[in-house]
Protein backbone atom coordinates (compact mmCIF):
# COMPACT_ATOMS: atom_id res chain seq x y z
CA UNK A 1 0.00 0.00 0.00
CA UNK A 2 0.91 3.65 -0.17
CA UNK A 3 2.17 5.36 2.85
CA UNK A 4 2.23 9.23 1.94
CA UNK A 5 2.29 10.04 5.70
CA UNK A 6 5.60 7.96 6.57
CA UNK A 7 8.68 10.19 6.73
CA UNK A 8 11.20 8.62 8.78
CA UNK A 9 11.31 4.61 7.92
CA UNK A 10 15.06 4.11 9.88
CA UNK A 11 15.28 0.23 10.61
CA UNK A 12 11.68 -0.10 9.37
CA UNK A 13 11.78 -4.15 8.37
CA UNK A 14 15.75 -4.52 9.73
CA UNK A 15 16.48 -7.76 10.63
CA UNK A 16 12.95 -9.51 9.28
CA UNK A 17 14.04 -13.03 8.52
CA UNK A 18 10.79 -13.97 6.50
CA UNK A 19 9.89 -10.82 3.92
CA UNK A 20 10.23 -12.45 0.71
CA UNK A 21 9.08 -9.02 -1.59
CA UNK A 22 8.22 -6.08 -0.52
CA UNK A 23 6.32 -2.97 -2.28
CA UNK A 24 7.98 0.51 -2.01
CA UNK A 25 5.50 3.54 -2.52
CA UNK A 26 6.46 6.23 0.09
CA UNK A 27 6.82 9.77 -1.59
CA UNK A 28 7.61 11.73 1.94
CA UNK A 29 9.94 9.14 3.36
CA UNK A 30 13.30 11.15 3.62
CA UNK A 31 15.50 8.37 5.78
CA UNK A 32 15.43 4.81 4.48
CA UNK A 33 18.97 3.96 6.92
CA UNK A 34 19.27 0.48 7.20
CA UNK A 35 15.44 -0.40 6.51
CA UNK A 36 16.04 -3.58 4.77
CA UNK A 37 19.47 -4.51 6.21
CA UNK A 38 20.01 -8.45 7.05
CA UNK A 39 16.87 -8.86 5.33
CA UNK A 40 18.30 -12.52 4.17
CA UNK A 41 14.77 -13.82 2.46
CA UNK A 42 14.41 -10.71 0.60
CA UNK A 43 14.02 -11.48 -3.17
CA UNK A 44 12.37 -8.82 -5.00
CA UNK A 45 11.71 -5.12 -4.33
CA UNK A 46 8.98 -2.80 -6.23
CA UNK A 47 10.09 0.34 -5.55
CA UNK A 48 7.43 2.65 -7.01
CA UNK A 49 8.40 6.19 -5.30
CA UNK A 50 11.22 6.61 -2.40
CA UNK A 51 12.53 10.28 -4.50
CA UNK A 52 12.44 12.27 -1.43
CA UNK A 53 15.00 9.95 0.22
CA UNK A 54 17.79 11.52 1.12
CA UNK A 55 19.58 8.98 3.10
CA UNK A 56 19.43 4.82 2.11
CA UNK A 57 22.92 4.21 4.10
CA UNK A 58 22.85 0.34 5.05
CA UNK A 59 19.30 -0.24 3.94
CA UNK A 60 19.47 -3.04 1.31
CA UNK A 61 23.39 -4.49 3.35
CA UNK A 62 22.84 -8.16 3.98
CA UNK A 63 19.81 -8.93 1.51
CA UNK A 64 22.09 -11.60 -0.12
CA UNK A 65 19.16 -13.02 -1.53
CA UNK A 66 18.17 -10.14 -4.02
CA UNK A 67 17.13 -10.79 -7.45
CA UNK A 68 14.72 -8.68 -8.39
CA UNK A 69 14.45 -4.73 -8.28
CA UNK A 70 11.75 -3.05 -10.23
CA UNK A 71 11.90 0.66 -9.85
CA UNK A 72 8.86 2.70 -11.48
CA UNK A 73 10.14 6.41 -10.40
CA UNK A 74 13.35 7.94 -10.57
CA UNK A 75 15.39 6.69 -7.42
CA UNK A 76 16.62 9.33 -4.90
CA UNK A 77 20.09 11.62 -5.21
CA UNK A 78 21.45 9.91 -2.65
CA UNK A 79 24.29 7.39 -2.52
CA UNK A 80 22.47 3.53 -3.55
CA UNK A 81 24.21 0.00 -2.08
CA UNK A 82 23.34 -3.18 -3.61
CA UNK A 83 26.85 -4.43 -2.63
CA UNK A 84 25.57 -7.50 -0.49
CA UNK A 85 23.47 -8.41 -3.30
CA UNK A 86 25.35 -10.67 -5.13
CA UNK A 87 22.17 -12.68 -7.06
CA UNK A 88 20.93 -9.27 -8.53
CA UNK A 89 19.78 -10.08 -12.21
CA UNK A 90 21.68 -7.97 -15.00
CA UNK A 91 17.76 -6.74 -15.83
CA UNK A 92 17.79 -5.01 -11.90
CA UNK A 93 20.88 -3.54 -12.61
CA UNK A 94 20.06 -2.21 -16.12
CA UNK A 95 16.45 -1.00 -14.21
CA UNK A 96 17.95 0.60 -10.95
CA UNK A 97 20.68 2.53 -13.58
CA UNK A 98 17.88 4.03 -15.82
CA UNK A 99 16.15 4.89 -12.70
CA UNK A 100 19.44 6.60 -11.43
CA UNK A 101 18.35 10.72 -11.66
CA UNK A 102 20.51 12.93 -13.79
CA UNK A 103 23.03 14.73 -11.35
CA UNK A 104 24.42 17.09 -14.01
CA UNK A 105 26.17 20.13 -12.09
CA UNK A 106 25.36 18.48 -8.67
CA UNK A 107 27.45 16.25 -7.04
CA UNK A 108 28.11 12.83 -7.99
CA UNK A 109 26.69 9.74 -5.92
CA UNK A 110 27.71 6.07 -5.87
CA UNK A 111 25.83 3.24 -6.95
CA UNK A 112 27.68 -0.12 -5.00
CA UNK A 113 26.81 -2.98 -7.12
CA UNK A 114 28.09 -6.68 -5.73
CA UNK A 115 31.41 -7.51 -8.01
CA UNK A 116 29.00 -10.84 -9.79
CA UNK A 117 26.19 -7.64 -10.75
CA UNK A 118 29.07 -5.21 -11.78
CA UNK A 119 30.47 -7.67 -14.17
CA UNK A 120 27.45 -8.57 -16.02
CA UNK A 121 27.04 -4.34 -16.27
CA UNK A 122 27.59 -3.27 -20.26
CA UNK A 123 29.91 -1.02 -21.43
CA UNK A 124 26.50 1.42 -22.57
CA UNK A 125 24.89 0.67 -19.02
CA UNK A 126 28.21 2.41 -17.26
CA UNK A 127 27.94 5.04 -19.88
CA UNK A 128 24.39 5.70 -18.84
CA UNK A 129 25.20 5.79 -15.36
CA UNK A 130 28.22 8.20 -15.91
CA UNK A 131 26.57 10.62 -17.93
CA UNK A 132 23.98 11.57 -15.22
CA UNK A 133 27.04 11.46 -13.20
CA UNK A 134 26.68 8.50 -10.99
CA UNK A 135 29.57 6.35 -9.68
CA UNK A 136 29.49 2.64 -10.17
CA UNK A 137 31.56 1.22 -7.29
Amino acid sequence: PELPSVTNCYSMFSNCKSLQSLYIDMPNCENFSSSFYDCKALHTIEIVDMRKAKQLRNSFIGCSSLQNVNCVEELPKCNISFSSSSKLTLDSATNIITHLPDLSGADSKTLSLHATTKALLTESLIAEATNKNWIIA
